[in-house]
């Protein structure tokens, strides 16, 4: 039962709250100190991506540096190369000047003193070499071995071998008496074997 209302008015009811409906969202709110810890931990975050950042330009900057050094490197093993090509060509040049020379020498049909190898090299420029063998052309010989012979014929005398210097001219160079032999000084006696001294 109901107790009964001594004032006469109509009970009332007490106010109902408004019911929230999905399409009115209820405004998000967050305390201060969650607020202050996020505002700190972006703060945070952002200085780490800062330090991130620099230490990544660093990096970089360093890893360029390295790579200058490298192209350093390789600009060093570059100019070794070349340095190197230029002994090879340089030690071509010289093997092919000798087989020049060589056949020169056999064109002459002699061999000549030291002193003359200068006199020769002027004409090794005329002496062709077949450039798919790397041999020389023997037709190109014969016309520097007629120029050679020609210009310098003193080249190719030559002073009888096996003859000491001082040795008597005469019939037979290689033979002297005992006399002649006794009179020369002890350094020219030496030059002499027992079969080329003769008594007399």
């Amino acid at each position: 039962m109901t107790a009964p209302n001594p004032t006469g008015v109509a009970p009332q009811t007490p106010p109902v709250a408004p019911v929230e409906t999905p399409e009115t969202p209820k405004p998000e709110t967050v305390t201060r100190d969650a607020y202050e810890k996020a505002v700190e931990r972006e703060k945070k975050l952002k200085e780490q991506l800062r330090a991130y950042e620099a230490e990544k330009a660093e990096r970089e900057k360093k890893e360029l540096e390295a790579r200058g050094e490298y192209q350093k490197i390789a600009e060093l093993a570059k100019k070794e190369a070349e340095e190197l090509r230029q002994k090879l060509a340089a030690e071509e040049e010289m093997k092919l000047r000798a087989r020049k020379f060589s056949a020169v020498l056999k064109g002459l049909g002699t061999s000549v003193e030291d002193k003359w190898y200068s006199v020769l090299g002027d004409y090794m420029d005329e002496v062709r070499v077949n450039p798919e063998t790397g041999q020389v052309e023997e037709m190109s010989i014969t016309p520097v071995v007629a120029k050679i012979k020609e210009s310098w014929p003193e080249m190719l005398k030559k002073t009888p071998v096996g003859v000491p210097n001082g040795a008597p001219a005469g019939g037979n160079p290689s033979i002297i008496t005992r006399a002649e032999w006794l009179r020369l000084p002890a350094k020219e006696m030496k030059k002499w074997k027992p079969d080329q001294i003769k008594e007399g």
